[in-house]
């Protein structure tokens, strides 16, 4: 039985090899002839290509000289022009040496067409020419003409020659693609052929090993497929005891062929499978526990560092974050340590429970390489893990805390500087793993950069009030020096005269109202950035203004001390850029010799040319004249 299964396998492989060698022989030839007719086809279109990027370089030719000569922007189209005759010079030179075509004939047929071509060219570039030159000189009348009497009576020649160019292509293309067509016929009749001489063979080989070979196999894989198919309400190990001792598997077990030897392994298999099967599920489950635990932690992790982002400030960012830690993961005691600037002590800044709240009102503080976990974590940049705290030297037992079994301490790091530690305790011991300080790791990274961020931004709200604080000032002080220069302080409109107001007293104030004793006059300060720097005053002919003209009135109030602050500093700007004009002035010019006494001269003179100066003296003092002095 052995020697007929071998055999009848082996001369089915035979068969089948002479069949690969007769399609692999039949198909390089037929691929070969399918080759070259898809190059030529492929060349025939890359020819095309040729010809109409050719084709499309004489129409930009031709769309650039009529812009240019219905919009005579010569700055706009003219490089335009220049660039497109360069390609299609470079395109027409191409074609020339070597003209188009699939085949020898093609392109000795092209060839006087592609001469014409650049006859026609020649004669384009010796009217372009002049063109140009019309064009340069601003003579578009002349360039018109040139345009009308050389260049457009060649442009249907060119279109029509590069048309028949095409054509030309067109039909070597059409001719390749028949071949193509034709070979590919070839091919499918051929490997139809080839197809159906497998199919018979295929099936006079499943003929002959039907009953020894596919049958058996058939009926293995059903009993093995049952495995995962049968189930059973006692165990889940039934399916496997099932098929061990299936009448059909003990049908092939005593064959001496490869069939049975394949029976016997599959037995062999089930009876391995019903034995580890308990372990292996008890294995996964452990597993999957596991991973559902790292997962739920995982995702607590993620929701606590997103939560810790939305937080600004510093003493509320520290609470919730405590708080959050213990209720995801269940731990028994969170806290928050900030080391001092002098680095001498970790300080309790947040905690949770009532354990917490009592060791921040006492105060709580641990010393930096001295005391607990806090204090190694603070002196090393290292986490720290107690499993159990009571074998743990290094641990500090805190009796607000007496239920606490183990203990992690992870460092709060900004680069390289330790900032605080994040403590974490718990009432089972060996709460803690490496994977653990890992995901409590990224949460103390997080909150660590959250509590730099809170800091910076403390910081640049203090720095920004500070300047506002100094630019207030500096405003005021400019305002009043402005006002002190005795010049006009406003202007006042009566509806006929426009009166500058130098200064305002009590009685001009009370004759303005006088005149409307029946009007409410509203006054309307000038702001800018919170100081009033002025006031907005209107008498209305009788009454009160409408609300919805006071709101008019207040926004424009606003714009208007915003306009008055630009001019303002529009003039110190002025004033101050010709100050430095003057000094520059006076350096260059006293500057302009080495010679001592012509320097004095300079300067003297250039002093004395300051508006507000009526005489200037520079005198050099020795030594002696010093003392005199002194």
């Amino acid at each position: 039985m052995r020697t007929s299964l071998f055999t009848r396998l082996t001369l089915s492989f035979v068969f089948i090899v002479l069949m690969v060698i007769a399609a692999s022989a039949g198909g390089f030839i037929l691929s070969q002839a399918a080759g070259r007719s898809l190059t030529a086809f492929r060349q025939a279109g890359s020819e095309q290509e040729r010809v109409r990027e050719l084709q499309n370089g004489w129409s930009s030719i031709v769309d650039n000289i009529n812009n240019l000569l219905i919009t005579r922007s010569y700055t706009t189209y003219q490089n335009q022009l220049d660039t497109s005759v360069q390609s299609f010079t470079e395109q027409l030179q191409d074609l020339v040496a070597q003209p188009p075509g699939v085949s020898e004939v093609g392109r000795f047929n092209n060839q006087p067409l592609v001469n014409e071509i650049d006859g026609i060219y020649a004669q384009f570039n010796q009217a372009i020419t002049e063109f140009n030159s019309y064009i340069q000189q601003g003579r578009w009348g002349s360039a018109t003409t040139q345009h009308q009497t050389f260049i457009s009576p060649l442009q249907p020649q060119m279109q029509e020659k590069l048309a028949q160019l095409n054509q030309n292509i067109q039909n070597e293309v059409a001719l390749s693609a028949d071949q193509v067509e034709r070979t590919r016929s070839a091919t499918l009749i051929a490997w139809g052929a080839l197809i159906l001489a497998a199919i018979a063979l295929s099936m006079v080989i499943l003929f002959l090993s039907r009953r020894d070979l596919i049958q058996p196999l058939t009926r293995l894989s059903v009993e093995v497929r049952q495995i995962t198919a049968a189930k059973s309400a006692a165990t889940e190990q039934a399916p496997l005891v099932q098929l061990s001792q299936s009448a059909e598997l003990r049908a092939y077990e005593h064959r001496a062929d490869e069939v049975g030897e394949l029976t016997r392994a599959i037995i062999l298999m089930t009876d391995w499978l019903r034995e580890s099967y308990g372990s292996l599920e008890r294995r996964v489950n452990e597993r999957t526990q596991e991973l559902e635990r790292r997962t739920q932690q995982v995702q607590a992790a993620s929701q606590v560092a997103r939560d810790i982002t939305t937080r600004r400030e510093l003493a509320d960012l520290l609470n919730f974050t405590v708080n959050l830690v213990r209720e995801r993961f269940g731990f028994y005691h969170a806290g928050v340590f900030l080391v001092d600037e002098r680095r001498e002590y970790a300080h309790l800044r947040a905690a949770t429970g009532e354990a917490g709240a009592q060791m921040l009102s006492q105060g709580h503080k641990l010393g930096v390489g001295e005391t607990g976990l806090v204090g190694y974590v603070t002196h090393t940049g290292h986490p720290r893990i107690a499993l159990d705290v009571g074998q743990d030297a290094v641990h500090f037992r805190n009796p607000l805390l007496p239920e606490t079994r183990s203990e992690a301490a992870l460092p709060l790091r900004i680069g390289n500087e330790v900032i605080g530690a994040l403590d974490i305790q718990s009432q089972q011991e060996a709460a803690f793993d490496e994977e653990d300080l890992t995901i409590l790791q990224v949460i103390a990274d997080q909150l660590a950069t959250a509590i730099y961020n809170a800091r910076l931004l403390d910081e640049l709200q203090e720095n920004l009030g500070e300047m506002e604080r100094f630019y207030g000032t500096y405003r005021q002080q400019a305002w009043s020096a402005w006002a002190a220069t005795g010049g006009v302080l406003g202007y006042q409109f009566d509806g006929i005269n426009l009166t500058p107001i130098e200064s305002k007293t009590a009685e001009q104030t009370g004759a303005e109202s006088a005149r409307y004793s029946s009007s409410v006059p509203v006054s309307i300060p000038l702001q800018v950035g919170g100081q009033v720097i002025g006031n907005l005053e209107l008498t209305p002919e009788q009454g009160e203004l409408p609300s919805d003209q006071v709101f008019l009135l207040t926004n424009l109030a606003s714009r208007i001390g915003q306009i008055l602050e630009s001019a303002r500093l529009f003039e110190e700007a002025q004033s101050r850029a010709g100050r430095e004009q003057t000094i520059n002035r006076l350096t260059a010019n006293v500057t302009r010799s080495l010679d001592t006494d012509v320097v004095l001269q300079a300067a003297a003179s250039e002093l004395g040319q300051i508006p507000s100066v009526i005489e200037a003296s520079i005198v050099l003092t020795t030594g002696k004249d010093a003392g005199d002095r002194s």
